[in-house]
């Protein structure tokens, strides 16, 4: 499967190891997986204006199976992507911290909503989604 992985982005890169940790968990189940942030961006070496980079990160979704929506944080940017995927038909997903709530938009919107606190959470997500 093609996943679109959305999560909160920080300039000072203290969430790359998460964005890493789930991209190389889908890798290693043999699925694509992009992240803005990773893909696009390359950590901030390149830069896009907010309209070019809302412009790629649609298409992104729309190329995409499924929308992941990793919910460490809350923000616009994901409440966007999420919402742009639900338009499209794309199911989302939302990779949830456990201990943490999820916004009642959010519940509103996705598929299903997944607790994690270790890697092996985020596998058998990916398990499921694939049997969904």
């Amino acid at each position: 499967m093609k996943f679109y992985l959305g999560i909160k982005f920080h300039n000072d890169l203290s969430n790359k190891d998460l964005i890493e940790r789930i991209c190389s968990i889908a890798e290693q189940q043999k699925h694509q997986i992009i992240c803005d942030h990773r893909d696009l961006e390359e950590w901030g070496e390149i830069s896009f204006s907010l309209k070019e980079l809302m412009i790629k990160t649609f298409e992104f979704i729309e190329n995409s199976d499924a929308v992941i929506i990793e919910f460490s944080e809350s923000g616009v940017g994901l409440g966007i992507e999420a919402g742009f995927a639900v338009a499209k038909n794309i199911p989302v997903y939302v990779l949830l911290p456990k201990g943490r709530e999820l916004s009642p938009t959010m519940q509103g919107i996705c598929k299903k909503c997944f607790e994690y606190e270790t890697d092996e959470d985020i596998q058998q997500m990916f398990r499921i989604i694939k049997t969904i």
